[in-house]
């Protein structure tokens, strides 16, 4: 599949959506209206232009993601015996918001070009005609080449996407890769912890699969049944269901730690346990509860009882 970024004035997107789609059997995606449908007025700055929300990207633009992927995934051809043809509109947008389009159009693309449009300069019809040009030859003057490989490098000045995804908290450093890897189902970060610093609580998960990495340093692994050491290379395996509970903390070099954690979808239910506070968290559709663990009965004590009317009382029992 070939593709082509075209970055444009808010008011000529229509306009030369419009013209491309009556020259040439060419697919164009609205990135300008995704935007604002999905992200509202979190997805632009104060100028004006459109860009990435900071923070994590399954809580804060996740849904955007997933409208690219399926888009995207609709048009690839993987046997590649049909060589179609993607537009992408977006309006005037930061750095951030230019490498996250520009990454998944090259992740699904066998080539990807970038027009960007002066205000006033280039009209719709041009830009039509640019386009045809670019899909037919693969090449123009006002073209760049804009196809980028599925690499970042975690250990350089992180990107201008990888710094609206980063966060600094309780002496570490944290960034969320899930921008970067064009992924729904695979949800990933890097901690960069100082000595003594914890990545998380003591916690486990119901049905969400997690791994961790150590690239560099060393600490110790917390769990329920002791503490064990962590040099660099080790990997840590966390079933989803399994009650394993565990928290990463840095040793007297620090520890950069990559967390891999692997979803059915964004959002499936997922209950997660912290034995140390004592707290259950609920999450997912229709879900975001956190209570007591004292507060949890069996499941044999509702079966029991099944039949009956009855009304679960606070402290836990079962009145008629």
């Amino acid at each position: 599949m070939k593709s082509l970024l075209i970055v444009c004035d808010e008011s000529q997107c229509s306009n030369i959506a419009k013209k491309i789609e009556e020259t040439a059997s060419i697919l164009v995606l609205r990135f300008d209206l995704a935007w604002e449908l999905f992200l509202g007025k979190e997805g632009k700055n104060e100028a004006g232009q459109l860009d990435i929300p900071a923070g994590n990207p399954r809580t804060k633009w996740f849904s955007l993601n997933q409208w690219v992927r399926q888009s995207l995934g609709s048009a690839v051809d993987m046997i590649h015996t049909e060589h179609k043809q993607i537009a992408g509109i977006i309006s005037s947008c930061t750095p951030a918001a230019l490498e996250y389009v520009s990454r998944m159009l090259s992740i699904y693309s066998s080539s990807s070009g970038l027009l960007q449009m002066n205000a006033g300069e280039t009209d719709s019809e041009e830009a039509a005609s640019i386009g045809a040009q670019f899909f037919q030859t693969g090449t123009h003057p006002f073209v760049s080449d804009n196809w980028r490989p599925p690499i970042a490098n975690i250990s350089a000045a992180p990107t201008p996407l990888l710094q609206k995804t980063s966060k600094v908290q309780d002496g570490g450093e944290f960034t969320w890769l899930t921008g970067i890897l064009g992924s729904d189902r695979l949800f990933a970060q890097v901690y960069r912890l100082k000595y003594d610093t914890g990545a998380n609580r003591l916690h486990s998960h119901s049905d969400v699969d997690e791994m961790f990495v150590v690239l560099e340093g060393s600490g110790s692994l917390m769990t329920e049944q002791g503490e064990f050491p962590l040099i660099k290379g080790d990997v840590i395996s966390k079933p989803a269901g399994s009650g394993l509970a565990t928290k990463l903390i840095a040793g007297a070099e620090g520890m950069t730690i990559l967390d891999i954690e692997a979803w059915t979808r964004s959002d499936q239910t997922d209950i997660v346990v912290y034995p140390q506070h004592r707290e259950v968290f609920l999450r997912g559709r229709g879900l975001d509860h956190v209570t007591a663990i004292e507060n949890y009965l069996p499941g044999s004590e509702m079966m029991k009882q099944y039949t009956k009317e009855y009304k679960r009382e606070k402290d836990g029992t079962a009145t008629e």
